[in-house]
């Protein structure tokens, strides 16, 4: 599950780079409910916190500014390593 949710965010960060801001949240939002399901199983506190504070509070900000760069960068460089981690 971690495998799929990793390579769809790998989209998702590839299109935001080529600029397609609406296609690029789409692919984003359709992996959030996913990221939240693995959130709620996640037993370390510690990596629990990293992923709702480093990746998605900012990840969620970026989204409403539509944000297309900063967004790949917090999947890119925070969400996908945390996710590596787990898997």
């Amino acid at each position: 599950m971690i495998e799929k949710i990793k390579e769809q965010l790998e989209v998702a960060a590839d299109i935001l780079y080529k600029g397609d801001v609406n296609k690029g949240m789409a692919e984003m939002s359709g992996a959030i409910p996913e990221i939240a399901l693995i959130a709620t199983g996640i037993e370390d506190s510690d990596i629990q916190t990293r992923l709702m504070n480093d990746a998605l509070a900012p990840i969620l900000s970026a989204m409403e500014e539509k944000d297309a760069t900063l967004l790949a960068d917090l999947i890119s460089y925070e969400l996908i390593p945390i996710l590596e981690e787990l898997g």
